[in-house]
């Protein structure tokens, strides 16, 4: 996602009331926000290795293959909510309900709640 992607996606959320989100926006500066590169900070190597799993599982090679295995491992550690990770520790753009239909290979993400 291109930082003017990310910008609009955090204004449209914040800024257009037909948005249901639980997000405390007081408590949230968005022009205090700023890129830093992950082998500056442990944290982001976590999370680019938790994005790179995801990423395997949901994107198709040339062969039309993906792969699930690493994604499958991180599923139990997911930030949940309760008891809920979709749309907490995970969350799809667009929808996985809109895209599951036609991406047969996103089952990995069937029963997920």
């Amino acid at each position: 996602m291109s930082y003017a992607d990310m910008w609009s996606y955090w204004s449209r959320l914040k800024n257009d009331a037909s948005q249901s989100t639980n997000i405390a926006w007081d408590h949230l500066e968005l022009m205090k926000l700023s890129a830093i590169n992950h082998d500056q900070l442990s944290g982001l190597q976590i999370a680019d290795c938790v994005a790179s799993a995801h990423w395997q599982a949901v994107s198709l090679d040339k062969y039309g293959v993906n792969e699930p295995r690493y994604f499958q491992e991180v599923i139990p550690k997911l930030y949940r909510y309760k008891d809920r990770a979709m749309n907490y520790g995970l969350k799809f753009l667009p929808s996985l309900e809109k895209i599951r239909p036609s991406q047969s290979h996103l089952s990995v993400f069937d029963g997920l709640k």
